[in-house]
């Protein structure tokens, strides 16, 4: 039975960073690099799971997705976030080829409103994140980030005001991966620094890095000549 493992934590600054696998390992080593940065550790990570019915429906990883991300609904006082950092599986416990829609039509913007909202997006399978790609260009998103685990592919939507604040976790840790994606790989190391604000978007850019502001005016001047 397939499970979502999500791990958690809140930074000094207000940033609740949440990572969201199929696998156990990799969703806790992801949370912890991320946390790193704001001077935490394991042990201020915390965790939540929630089983799924074997073939399940993309309806029902929606489900059981919204009844763990519930829980920050209700945290304790003195757990205020501002900010959201989700980085996770692009197809999430599902047993089709392609993306979990759910994670690509703003459900975690809704479940978030008045948040700014960062997304990190991956898998190890290069035709998986190719339709990742296409997805997010037809909903024309913004601030997301599509790759391929280990390096390699990967898409960035920047936002115009996106603020890289988080490290880039070490290149030495090693995954156990379960069956839903037998091809899984570490997470290249330079992804958790590539965020933005996942919102709806006229232009997308597939460079690996956002454009400076003298390379986007030679585009406009071409454009206009």
């Amino acid at each position: 039975m397939p499970k979502i493992y999500m791990y958690y934590t809140i930074t000094p600054n207000q940033e609740l960073i949440i990572s969201s696998y199929h696998a156990n390992l990799q969703s806790k080593s992801n949370c912890a690099q991320l946390a790193k940065k704001a001077g935490l550790s394991f042990k201020d990570l915390k965790s939540l799971d929630g089983s799924i019915p074997d073939n399940p429906s993309y309806g029902d990883i929606k489900e059981k997705l919204l009844e763990l991300l519930s829980h920050f609904n209700n945290l304790p006082a003195g757990n205020e976030y501002i900010k959201v950092t989700y980085i996770g599986d692009l197809n999430l416990c599902t047993n089709k080829k392609e993306p979990t829609p759910c994670l690509f039509d703003g459900t975690l913007n809704q479940f978030f409103s008045g948040k700014e909202v960062y997304l990190i997006l991956e898998s190890a399978n290069s035709d998986f994140v190719d339709k990742a790609i296409e997805l997010a260009d037809k909903n024309q998103l913004s601030g997301i980030t599509l790759q391929v685990k280990g390096g390699g592919k990967a898409k960035i939507y920047p936002h115009a005001e996106m603020k890289t604040t988080l490290d880039t976790p070490s290149a030495n840790i090693s995954f156990m991966e379960d069956s839903t994606d037998s091809t899984e790989k570490m997470t290249d190391p330079k992804s958790l620094g590539r965020i933005g604000i996942f919102t709806p978007a006229s232009s997308v850019t597939s460079s690996s890095s956002p454009q400076s502001p003298t390379d986007k005016l030679s585009r406009l001047t071409r454009l206009f000549r």
